[in-house]
């Protein structure tokens, strides 16, 4: 009677509107029947910390929460026993690093993004929760271009064989931005926004002391629709990625991989050697920026260099870092393959 009362209570906060009265219904019934524990289990967990309260208190958070847990979410085929653990071990080593105002900005979606002026263009990364992301993660990684989405990488972390690990569930472009992506490519002498999307999750994953990233493959996606028309295998197999044996599991490199430019046809060395030159000088930055978030410093992204012929200058404001390269870049060009 009791797990009833709970179940019907929970629902409702879920489901508060008469319109939704068949999904408050739909889902007490899930709750009280096939997952009796549950909504205690989430209750209590929640309620443990004033973080966790505030957090589980945002508009729209908890029903995103009890709709994740009753279905198989995370990846296709997820067990009940797997997402209640995934949940739990998110927050748990949330908290390890980050400070109580640090994790409300994350779930509201306030914290500060940084933000690059390269040329013309304004490229922004920030971490946050959004709730359409609810299905295949907990929080994402954004990547803008002059305000527009171009990629979203929603993830989750948690503890698999005894070691910190981000998951990532669902990598997605945004929606009819075709040529903001070629603007960025061109910009960026050839790097796609998915890859830098990548480059900077991992130097993310490194702030939190992660020691492995998991995916998953097509077609252990969530959404059958993204995996009808995503070519994501492909994209993995140039993260290094391995099959972990008798499991949906992917496991990609903690490094980005790189060609070496003895492999690289001799006319695309320049376009390399710019792009590798412009990755070096961006991961301290990076780094900063998300060792900030951990160490609950506001950001200090000084790392201005003097403007030499071989050294790309920049210029900082907060979480605003201005790259200024010169016409000829040959940081690498001593590099040998």
């Amino acid at each position: 009677m009791i797990n009833a009362k709970l179940s019907y209570s929970v629902a409702k906060q879920c489901y508060e509107n008469r319109q939704s009265l068949k999904k408050r219904i739909s889902l007490a019934l899930k709750l009280c029947l096939v997952f009796p524990k549950l909504a205690g289990e989430i209750e209590s967990f929640f309620s443990a910390t004033p973080a966790r309260q505030f957090i589980m208190n945002l508009p729209g958070f908890r029903t995103c929460i009890y709709k994740q847990q009753v279905h198989r979410c995370f990846y296709r085929g997820s067990k009940h026993t797997e997402r209640i653990n995934f949940l739990k071990e998110h927050f748990q080593l949330l908290e390890r690093y980050y400070c109580e105002p640090r994790l409300k900005e994350f779930y509201t979606a306030s914290a500060a993004p940084l933000t690059i002026c390269h040329g013309t263009a304004q490229v922004s990364f920030s971490i946050q929760y959004q709730h359409h992301i609810s299905r295949e993660g907990l929080l994402s990684l954004l990547l803008k271009i002059n305000g527009i989405g171009l990629c979203r990488i929603s993830f989750w972390i948690t503890e698999l064989n005894g070691r910190n690990t981000l998951c990532i569930g669902a990598l997605q472009g945004g929606k009819d931005v075709i040529d903001e992506i070629r603007e960025f490519t061109k910009l960026f002498w050839g790097i796609r926004p998915q890859i830098m999307a990548l480059i900077a999750l991992r130097i993310f994953a490194k702030s939190l002391n992660i020691q492995q990233i998991f995916t998953f493959s097509k077609k252990h996606l969530y959404s059958k629709k993204i995996a009808e028309k995503n070519t994501i295998d492909t994209l993995w197999d140039t993260q290094g990625a391995t099959v972990i044996p008798a499991s949906p599991f992917i496991k990609l490199e903690l490094i980005t991989p790189r060609k070496k430019l003895t492999d690289v046809p001799t006319h695309k060395r320049s376009l390399y050697k710019k792009r590798y030159a412009f990755l070096d000088n961006l991961e301290p930055i990076l780094n900063t920026y998300f060792g900030s978030l951990v160490t609950q410093q506001s950001p200090v992204l000084n790392h201005s260099n003097a403007h030499t012929e071989d050294t790309p200058t920049q210029t900082t404001s907060h979480n605003i870092i201005t790259l200024t390269y010169p016409k000829h870049i040959s940081i690498l060009e001593t590099i040998e393959p």
